[in-house]
């Protein structure tokens, strides 16, 4: 065997590790270090608890302050019976409750258990903040009119001979503003029945049996009298059962008051904020006489078309008076205050006051008046 073949087959050295003395060397130095570290932990708590000491804080107090204020911070929603009483509800809708009672603030668990959390208190006052939060109330249910179109000025009449039609469009209000008699809420309407039609006509009689068909259609769009597709509920009425108009000695004059027609038979609910047109054709040899106050300009929903024989309609420059009634339902949104914090003074006996201030996470994480937690919610 030759030195070449010798050097392969030698088996490799073994690499060197730390030896008994560096080990050593390595402890005593880290000891070293973890009792300057806990000498210096040591050092700054008796410091802290020194400083305290002087400045009449005692451990307890600030313990129950630490306690109080978290269990705010973690409440589901908070009630304050007094200044110096609070209930912090839990999601399972027991109570934790802080007060004072003979110089101690005590402690109640929502199984009953009852503790004192710091003695020889004179005083202790929850200052609250609040903040508003809404919430879907009983709905309300109302009859009457829901749409009143009233223009003013000098009136005209809209000559409607047989086989002829006149459309008037309008929208049905969403926001209870929008009522004849609303105020400014965020209530709307989630319903609305058309059961009375209220405009001023007269009818013109003729020799054949006459009738007026009335049809409602849904339009294209807001402020467009154009019936669009088909009618969604039609109804013939009786000329007789009309307002009939008086001949002058040379014309056919409409009478003023208005004609109160009954469409309860339509039936189904109208669409709050949808757009629709009525359609009125007289039947017959009749004639029909709607009054019309000129305008020149229209508002979103108040556009009045006429159709000849069935040809294309033309918007005339005119509004015409249209009252619509019946059932509607309108929401009722419900107001809850609820307590979004609280500022904490506690005065101990001979001490210095403590003050903290805690918020309700609950409350604070949602500026959105609709979210925020209200006695009776369900959490999440």
């Amino acid at each position: 065997m030759n030195r070449i073949t010798r050097r392969i087959t030698d088996p490799p050295r073994r690499q060197a590790g730390f030896t008994l003395p560096e080990a050593l060397v390595a402890g005593v130095l880290g000891a070293m270090l973890l009792m300057a570290v806990a000498q210096a932990s040591v050092q700054f708590t008796l410091g802290v608890s020194h400083l305290e000491e002087k400045a009449g804080i005692n451990a307890d107090e600030t313990s129950a302050m630490q306690q109080m204020t978290r269990d705010i911070r973690e409440a589901w929603y908070a009630l304050q019976p007094s200044d110096d009483h609070i209930q912090l509800a839990n999601p399972e809708g027991g109570f934790l409750e802080y007060f004072l009672e003979d110089g101690n603030v005590k402690l109640l668990r929502p199984n009953g258990d009852v503790g004192t959390v710091a003695f020889a208190i004179s005083s202790l006052n929850f200052e609250a903040s609040y903040v508003e939060r809404y919430r879907e109330g009983v709905v309300s249910n109302n009859i009457g009119a829901w749409y009143d179109r009233d223009p003013s000025g000098f009136s005209t009449n809209i000559k409607v001979e047989s086989g002829d039609a006149i459309a008037m469009a309008f929208v049905v209000p969403y926001h209870e503003e929008d009522l004849p008699s609303g105020s400014v809420t965020d209530e709307h309407l989630s319903s609305a029945e058309l059961d009375v039609l209220a405009l001023p006509l007269a009818f013109v009689p003729g020799t054949l049996p006459e009738s007026l068909q009335i049809e409602l259609y849904p339009a294209r769009a807001p402020g467009s009298a154009r019936p669009y597709g088909s009618p969604v509920a039609s109804l013939s009425v009786p000329g007789t059962s009309l307002p009939q108009a008086v001949w002058d000695s040379s014309d056919w004059e409409a009478v003023t008051v208005d004609a109160l027609i009954d469409l309860s038979s339509f039936g189904d609910d109208l669409v709050p904020g949808d757009a629709y047109t009525l359609r009125l054709l007289p039947t017959g040899d009749s004639e029909l006489l709607v009054q019309g106050f000129p305008t020149m300009v229209s508002s979103d929903d108040d556009d009045v078309d006429y159709q000849s024989g069935g040809g294309s309609y033309v918007t005339l420059p005119v509004s015409v008076p249209l009252t619509l009634s019946g059932d509607y339902v309108l929401s009722n949104t419900t107001t809850h205050q609820m307590i979004s914090g609280f500022f904490v003074t506690l005065a101990p006996e001979g001490k210095l006051v403590q003050k903290r201030s805690a918020v309700l996470m609950s409350q604070s994480l949602s500026d959105d008046p609709w979210f925020g937690v209200v006695p009776g919610d369900t959490p999440p």
